[in-house]
């Protein structure tokens, strides 16, 4: 991205965070669909859902220009908030909710490409986002 020196540090830890997030988890979980613990199906759900999830917690970043330093930066609105705290609140439980359907090495497939789709689903929104503030000051 060109228009790298106009974010904020913070943003770019995001940035890279959410990227080395969706990396591992997708490699480990290619790894369980071709050993055959999960399904073409299963992970194709997981996937989906896990990229709803991701725009929906999305959401909670409030990215905006900063006039002094002229750089975009993010913070957090309450409604950004409240999805996060669903959002932590179901990954503690995510084992639970999700073993009465699945187990084992299934389910750690499973949940590997939920996460593998939250995490791509964040980075497309952040992605989204910087970008519409960055052609709003015509970078």
């Amino acid at each position: 991205m060109k228009r790298k020196r106009y974010l904020d540090r913070l943003v770019l830890a995001r940035f890279r965070m959410f990227t080395l997030a969706c990396t591992g988890m997708t490699t480990l979980g290619i790894y369980y669909f071709i050993e055959g613990h999960i399904t073409f199906m299963q992970a194709f759900l997981a996937l989906g859902a896990g990229l709803i999830i991701g725009f929906l917690v999305g959401r909670t970043n409030n990215i905006k220009w900063q006039e002094k330093d002229k750089k975009v930066f993010a913070k957090f609105d309450v409604f950004g908030l409240i999805i996060m705290a669903s959002y932590l609140l179901f990954v503690m439980v995510r084992r639970k909710i999700l073993g009465q359907w699945l187990a084992g090495d299934e389910l750690s497939g499973f949940i590997l490409f939920l996460c593998s789709g939250i995490m791509l689903g964040r980075l497309v929104t952040l992605r989204k986002m910087v970008l519409k503030v960055l052609i709003e000051q015509g970078l």
